[in-house]
């Protein structure tokens, strides 16, 4: 391979920005889904089952539905927050400008 080629290659390969981004955010998205699963089993079991069922199915899946969305996006942000800032610090703080 010449010089050219290697060089091209190499810039290639330095600039997956996204690549991280994404897994990152979609890494800390699944977690706090998963995690979300858990707190709303949880919070979504009635400790009194003297309702009608279909109330208490429907309490059951309101509670799982907010506390996985609630959780996954809450990490998903956290992600980003975290992946943004160590950009940013990567940026200000490189010695090659």
């Amino acid at each position: 391979m010449s010089q050219q080629k290697e060089k091209a290659v190499e810039i290639f390969q330095d600039s997956d920005f996204g690549d991280k981004l994404a897994f990152t955010v979609g890494t800390s998205y699944a977690l706090g889904f998963l995690l979300g699963i858990g707190k709303g089993l949880r919070y979504g079991i009635p400790k009194s089952f003297k309702m009608p069922k279909k109330l208490i199915m429907n309490n059951f899946f309101n509670s799982v539905g907010k506390e996985t969305s609630r959780m996954g996006n809450g990490f998903a942000a956290a992600g980003l927050m975290y992946y943004m800032m160590a950009g940013a610090m990567n940026m200000l703080f490189e010695d090659e400008l």
